[in-house]
C-alpha cells in the first residue's frame, strides 16, 4: 500500500478518480476495437469500412447488369442448337464475370455466323433484286428466329435454283450423266429448311470438284508441249468415235458421269496415278538417247500407248505390265543395242571382249515378248534399267572415243602425247551421248590431220619444229584443235613452197 501511495503522490494533479476514469475509457476503446475487427472493420470511426461495403454492392450491381446483357444476347439465339448450352452457363449459381463475358461473346459470334450461313445460302438465287432484298433483311436481323423466318421465305425459291444448278452441272457427257442428275434433283426436292444448307453445300462442292477434275484430266493428257513429231495422234471424235472414247482421258471422264459427290469425283485421278503418268512421260521423252535409233517416231508410238494408260486391266492390250514391256524393249532395241553395234572400232581394234564385258556388267538383257504380261519390272525398276542403258552406252561410246584417240599418231611408234592427253580429258568431261559422238567425229578428223602436218614438215626437215607446235596447241575444244592443225599444215606447206622457189 505504501508503494501505491508513492506512485499516486508522484502523479501530482491526477487523482485516483481521474486514473480510474481513464482506465475505463481505455477498456471501452479496446472492447470497441475488438468489435470492429469482428465485424470486418466497419464503424463510425472507420470510414474506410463503409467504402469497401459500397464497392461490394457496386460489384453485385455490375454483375447483375452483365447477366442481363448476356441473357439478352443468349435469348437472341432461341431455337439455335447451342441455345440451351449457353442458357445453362448463364444460370449457374456461381457464374463468374469472366464466364459471363465469354458466353456473351459466344452468343454474338453464333448470331453473326448464322447470318453469314444464311447469306451464303441465298447465293444460289439468280434474281438479283430478290437477293438484295433478302440480304438487307439478313443484315438487319437481331435474332436467330428472324433468320429462320427469312430462310422460310426464300426456301422454295432456293430449292428451285439449286435444282437448276444440278441440271447445269458440267458432267463430261450430258446424256450419260442424266440418271445422276435426276437422282440429285430428287435429293434437292426432299430437302427441308434444316437440311438445305448441307444439301446446297454438297451441290456447290460437287460443281467445283467436277470443274477441277476435268481441268486436271485435260492438263495431264496435254501432249502439246512435246515436239510435234513425238505427239500421239488423237482420233477424230466424230469419224472415229470408239477409238476417241478409248483414250484414257475420256475413260476417266466417263467415270465422272455417274458420281454424286465431290469426294468421289476428286478420287478419279489420284496423286499416285499422276506421279506414274508423269514418270512414264519423262522416261519415254528423255533426250538421253538422242543420236540413236530411239527417235521421234519411236517416242510417238510409246506416247500413243501412254495416252491409253488406264492404270487397270480392263483392256488386256493396254495393261501397265505390257506398257512397261513396250517401253523397255523399244528403248533397249533401238536406243541401246543398235547404238552399241555401231561402235565398230571395238571390232577393228580387237576390243570386242571389252565391250561385251561392259554390257554384261550393266545387267541389261532382252525380255522376251512371251513375258510381256509379266516383265518382272515395276515403274521404278524400269526407270533404273533405262538409266543404266544410258550410262552403259555413254561408257561404251567413251571407250570408242579413246580407241580413236589411240589412232592419233605421228607414226606407228610415236604419238603426240600432250595432244592425246588433252583429247582424253575432253572425253572424260562429256556427259551426254551426243557430246561423245561429236568428239569421236572430231577425233576421227584430227588423227589423219596430225599425220598430214608432220608429213608436210618432213619435206623441209621441220618435223621436230612442228611436233613442238602440235605439243603447244592451246585450243581447248576438239573442233578448235582440228582448225589449228589445218593452219599448221598450211604453214608447213608454205615452207616447202618457199624452199622450192
Amino acid at each position: 500500500m505504501k508503494k501505491y501511495k508513492k506512485i499516486f503522490s508522484g502523479l501530482g494533479l491526477l487523482s485516483i478518480t481521474t486514473l480510474i476514469g481513464a482506465g475505463a475509457v481505455a477498456c471501452s476503446r479496446t472492447e470497441k476495437s475488438k468489435e470492429i475487427e469482428n465485424n470486418g472493420g466497419a464503424s463510425e470511426n472507420n470510414p474506410g469500412s463503409n467504402e469497401n461495403s459500397g464497392s461490394e454492392q457496386g460489384d453485385k450491381k455490375d454483375l447483375t447488369a452483365l447477366k442481363k446483357e448476356v441473357s439478352e444476347a443468349v435469348e437472341n439465339l432461341k431455337n439455335h442448337p447451342k441455345y440451351n448450352d449457353l442458357k445453362a452457363k448463364l444460370e449457374k449459381a456461381d457464374v463468374t464475370e469472366e464466364e459471363l463475358n465469354t458466353a456473351k461473346s459466344e452468343a454474338n459470334k453464333l448470331l453473326q455466323d448464322s447470318k453469314a450461313e444464311v447469306k451464303k445460302s441465298i447465293e444460289v438465287i439468280s434474281d438479283e433484286t430478290k437477293k438484295a432484298e433478302l440480304i438487307k433483311k439478313i443484315e438487319s436481323a437481331t435474332n436467330y428466329e428472324t433468320l429462320i423466318n427469312i430462310k422460310g421465305e426464300f426456301f422454295p425459291l432456293a430449292k428451285t435454283e439449286l435444282s437448276k444448278k444440278v441440271e447445269s452441272l458440267e458432267y463430261p457427257d450430258k446424256e450419260a450423266s442424266k440418271a445422276t442428275r435426276e437422282k440429285l434433283k430428287k435429293e434437292v426436292e426432299a430437302l427441308t429448311i434444316e437440311t438445305y444448307e448441307a444439301g446446297a453445300k454438297k451441290i456447290n462442292e460437287l460443281a467445283a470438284a467436277l470443274n477441277v477434275e476435268i481441268k486436271e484430266i485435260d492438263e495431264l493428257f496435254d501432249f502439246s508441249k512435246l515436239p510435234e513429231n513425238t505427239r500421239p495422234v488423237e482420233p477424230d471424235p466424230k469419224t472415229k468415235k470408239d477409238e476417241y472414247n478409248s483414250l484414257a482421258k475420256n475413260y476417266f471422264k466417263a467415270k465422272l458421269n455417274t458420281l454424286e459427290s465431290a469426294t468421289d469425283v476428286s478420287k478419279v485421278i489420284t496423286d499416285e496415278y499422276k506421279a506414274k503418268f508423269n514418270k512414264y512421260k519423262d522416261i519415254i521423252n528423255s533426250d538421253k538417247f538422242n543420236g540413236t535409233e530411239y527417235n521421234d517416231a519411236r517416242k510417238k508410238g510409246l506416247n500413243g500407248r501412254l495416252a491409253k494408260f488406264y492404270n487397270d486391266d480392263h483392256d488386256k492390250e493396254y495393261t501397265e505390265s505390257r506398257f512397261i514391256w513396250h517401253i523397255f524393249e523399244t528403248i533397249r532395241r533401238n536406243g541401246f543395242k543398235n547404238k552399241i553395234d555401231k561402235y565398230g572400232i571395238y571390232q577393228r581394234m580387237n576390243q570386242t571382249a571389252k565391250k561385251d564385258e561392259i554390257i554384261k556388267e550393266s545387267g541389261i538383257s532382252e525380255i522376251d515378248q512371251k513375258n510381256q504380261d509379266n516383265p518382272g519390272l515395276n515403274i521404278n525398276q524400269l526407270e533404273e534399267k533405262v538409266n543404266k542403258m544410258s550410262e552403259t552406252i555413254i561408257l561404251i561410246a567413251k571407250g570408242a572415243a579413246n580407241l580413236n584417240i589411240d589412232l592419233v599418231k605421228y607414226s606407228d611408234t610415236e604419238k603426240p602425247t600432250e595432244l592425246n592427253a588433252k583429247l582424253v580429258e575432253l572425253v572424260k568431261k562429256a556427259t551426254k551421248l551426243t557430246e561423245v559422238d561429236l568428239l569421236i567425229a572430231e577425233i576421227q578428223k584430227i588423227a589423219p590431220k596430225v599425220k598430214e602436218v608432220i608429213d608436210e614438215a618432213k619435206k623441209n626437215n621441220k618435223e621436230a619444229e612442228f611436233k613442238e607446235k602440235i605439243k603447244n596447241i592451246s585450243e581447248t575444244k576438239a573442233s578448235e584443235i582440228f582448225t589449228k592443225l589445218e593452219q599448221l599444215k598450211i604453214e608447213a606447206m608454205n615452207i616447202v613452197k618457199k624452199t622450192s622457189l
